[in-house]
């Protein structure tokens, strides 16, 4: 932006393992080797899954609760040598079937246990404490076939049943006392007590490739023949096994949505479909389309199902005909699982997940700022950034103390990025000065960011900056915060709904052993309110982290205005802070940028509002030739803020990167305060962030500056073994979009870019940073500055994954 003067985001879809042959692993590919169509409805894109090896099964309870399977499985033999002889004896000892589980929590995936007997094969997740996941091996791995069942309480994994002799590929449970098992043998019921055989065995035992159950009298099953034969589908009405002859086919997946909508697919594009009540006749044959084997197959309605397969086929049932999905990859794809209307999940070969979201056309992007003001010693600005090839308009409104003010529009040129001045906005429309909130819409994909410049109170200089929030929310947390001498702790909370939101303040301190629970703060409809949290504590000195409640979903944000004495001799570093609140906790997190170089010091907040007390280990990659890896981890007390001064633990004169996971979910801060010195710019105050909870391959950043007084950095981290290659897209206010850059981000470490020397001077801009070539990664954009020559500070975002 230009600076001249102050006054300026079920039960499983069954899958099959090919037991005769192990897929070759392929790396999920980046963005930009996915061709989406040219006018899609779903949009599918690839997430990070941290594995290389094949999933088969997905299932999901809600769009924070995800569970996948999947694992290898050792090549068979074969069956005879060249004289004749039976090559069995001759597999390698050492190969052995492997397993693994990982575990969605909404924004990032975690391996959450691992096998190292069963490959991983079949998954039903009936709500979070109650998860069911099963495997086996094949019986030319050494020790001959075998299986085994897996239980998840919620909070860890055990082993619930195993067998010798049999294998067991797919599961779908209905209670902690019923749960359906399909195998290598048959069929086997679980009804809290004992495992039953559900089909008798015969001279060539069923291949049971899928397994669904509506309620204990409605069971599905699929049937893979072995050799010459005939496959089946086979129902349970309660009492009796009745089953369905195929021809030679192999039926791959069965899903039951209910009594009357049942699905199988199978090898060739086969799609079977059953709209009867308690009757096996003749299934309708649907076309699909499609001559790929199919895998996977899942339902949320009579007229919404998803069927996937080989060569990345993924295939939607409208009510009337099934369509191919472009899904921009060509793997094969083994398995499927969707809930509600808007969120489904396909996976496959070499760690493959892709998730497909609706994106119709009249759903605009939006973005909410809680926090801002435009009176005395106050400059706001809002900077949009459009990555797209054509024209976007915003559509702001501003929500004042007495309610929201019509919409004003603005556009944004193509690759371009448009500044708003907010102050000048509010008094030239509306002869306003003071609070302000802002939303931001727009029918195309844009990003918003709002920095603001300040000489608060008179006395402390400096400026933040904030990514606006994509959704209220009724929760917000905050892992950072401090009410003690020269620090004050704001909470601005924006209410857009049209009715009244009560709220209810839960601060975690590292002092006090329980929570201290502030209640009685109400914003009006349409309005925003502000806390001064220093008050909400009584005035006393906590380090506190917060959970907000509401009564009507907000936004939430954290304002921080300091005077910052620092570890050690006082240091009188004046400015300020703010960070978007979270709207959920999260089991990692990840800070691109860090330094315990002179006159920095940095700190990491951890957040525990849990009723127990957890874990948290850190990983801190220090810069090129700096050193290895530090590791340590720390104990988090329950309903407590736990804080760490980072250079005790990586010494001075390092560059770091941290890396933050747990067992449970949590929160994480990094506050930096410092004393800044390069060039021919110096400036004071302190910046922080939430972490990013994964890497990601795209990131954005609309807010960005090259002039006089302003130094802007971009850090980016990448915590794989393998190096990262991005390409850098600037776009600008005075010249569009410049050429592009291309830049190396080596293995276990962090590349930082000083963008007034990698774009030039003298720009207003925004920035996409694209990973063409290698594991994903993580951006952070710091900035410091002496705005207008006067106020001096830092301020400091994690960009944005679209």
């Amino acid at each position: 932006m230009k600076r001249e003067k102050p006054g300026a985001t079920t039960i499983v879809a069954v899958t099959l393992l090919l037991v005769l042959g192990m897929m070759t692993p392929l790396a999920v590919s980046p963005p930009g080797a996915y061709a989406e169509p040219e006018a899609p409805e779903w949009v599918w894109s690839p997430q990070v899954s941290g594995t290389y090896q094949d999933i088969f099964a997905i299932s999901a309870y809600d769009e924070n609760n995800v569970w996948a399977v999947g694992g290898t499985m050792p090549d068979p033999p074969a069956l005879l040598t060249s004289d004749g002889v039976s090559s069995a004896d001759a597999v390698n000892a050492s190969e052995t079937a492997t397993g693994v589980i990982l575990y969605y929590n909404g924004s990032t995936w975690i391996e959450q246990y691992a096998h190292t007997d069963y490959c991983l094969l079949g998954i039903s997740a009936v709500a979070p404490d109650n998860v069911w996941a099963v495997g086996g091996r094949p019986g030319y791995v050494p020790g001959g076939a075998g299986s085994v069942v897996l239980h998840f309480d919620g909070t860890e994994w055990s082993v619930a049943y195993s067998e010798d002799d049999i294998s067991m590929m797919s599961v779908s449970a209905l209670a902690i006392d019923d749960v359906w098992v399909s195998g290598g043998m048959g069929i086997y019921h679980w009804d809290g007590n004992t495992w039953t055989d559900q089909l008798p065995p015969s001279p060539e035992p069923p291949l049971v490739t899928g397994i669904s159950a509506v309620d204990s009298s409605n069971v599905w099953a699929s049937e893979r023949h072995r050799g010459p034969g005939l496959s089946h589908i086979y129902y349970y009405d309660g009492a009796d096994w009745d089953s369905h002859t195929w021809d030679t086919t192999n039926l791959n997946g069965v899903f039951a949505l209910d009594t009357s909508n049942i699905w199988v697919v199978g090898d060739n594009g086969t799609i079977l479909y059953w709209d009867a009540d308690r009757e096996l006749p003749d299934p309708e044959v649907q076309a699909s389309g499609t001559t790929e084997n199919l895998f996977g197959i899942t339902a949320i309605a009579a007229d919404n199902a998803w069927a996937v397969g080989d060569s990345g086929t993924i295939l939607h049932w409208n009510g009337s005909e099934w369509a191919a999905e472009a899904s921009g990859t060509g793997v094969d794809l083994k398995g499927v699982t969707s809930i509600a209307g808007d969120h489904v999940w396909a996976v496959g070969e070499g760690g493959t997940i892709l998730m497909g979201t609706w994106s119709a056309e009249d759903e605009p992007s939006a973005f909410y700022f809680a926090e801002g003001y435009t009176g005395a010693g106050f400059q706001e600005y809002l900077a949009l950034g459009n990555p797209n090839a054509e024209d976007a308009t915003a559509r702001v409104t501003y929500m004042l103390p007495d309610g929201a003010k019509d919409p004003v529009e603005y556009t944004i040129p193509a690759n371009s990025r448009n500044t708003i001045d907010v102050n000048s906005e509010l008094e030239t429309r509306w002869d306003y000065v003071g609070d302000v909130s802002l939303k931001v819409e727009s029918e195309d994909e844009i990003i918003a960011e709002r920095p603001m410049y300040f000489d608060y109170m008179d006395k402390w200089k400096g400026g933040h900056d904030a990514v606006g929030a994509t959704a209220p929310a009724s929760e917000w947390y905050f892992a950072e915060g401090y009410t003690g001498y020269g620090f004050e702790m704001w909470v601005c909370v924006l209410n857009p709904s049209d009715a009244p939101a009560d709220l209810t303040f839960r601060f975690q301190t590292q002092e006090e052993d329980e929570e201290i629970v502030v209640g009685g703060g109400t914003v009006p409809a349409n309005s925003r309110r502000t806390f001064l949290a220093n008050d909400l504590l009584g005035g006393m000195s906590y380090q506190t982290s917060l959970k907000l409640e509401s009564t009507a979903p907000v936004v939430a944000e954290r304002p921080m205005y300091f005077s910052y004495q620092g570890y050690g001799e006082p240091k009188n570093w004046q400015g300020g802070h703010c960070v978007m609140g979270v709207t959920s906790l999260e089991m990692q997190y990840y800070f691109a940028e860090g330094t315990t170089r002179s006159n920095f010091e940095e700190w990491v907040t951890l957040q525990n509002p849990n009723d127990f007390d957890i874990v948290v280990d850190a990983v801190y990659q220090l810069g090129p030739d700096q050193g290895d890896p530090v590791e340590e981890s720390y104990d988090v007390p329950a309903r407590s803020r736990y804080t760490v001064f980072v250079p005790n633990t990586t010494d001075v004169g390092k560059d770091v990167s941290v890396f933050l996971s747990s067992e449970h979910e949590f929160l994480a801060e990094r506050p930096m305060y410092f004393a800044y010195s390069y060039v021919d710019l110096s400036a004071r105050g302190g910046h922080c962030v939430i972490g990013a909870p994964s890497p990601a391959f795209e990131w954005f950043l609309a807010e960005g500056y090259t002039g006089a007084g302003f130094n802007q950095w971009i850090c980016m981290q990448n915590v794989e073994n393998e190096d990262a290659t991005v390409e850098i897209y600037y776009y600008t206010q005075e010249a569009g979009a410049l050429e592009v850059r291309t830049v190396p981000v080596p293995a276990n470490t962090r590349s930082t870019i000083l963008v007034n020397d990698h774009a030039g001077p003298n720009y207003q801009l925004s920035t996409r940073i694209l990973v063409t070539d290698g594991p994903p990664i993580v951006v952070e954009r710091p900035m410091y500055f002496l705005f207008n020559g006067v106020w001096d500070g830092g301020h400091d975002v994690v960009g944005y994954a679209p």
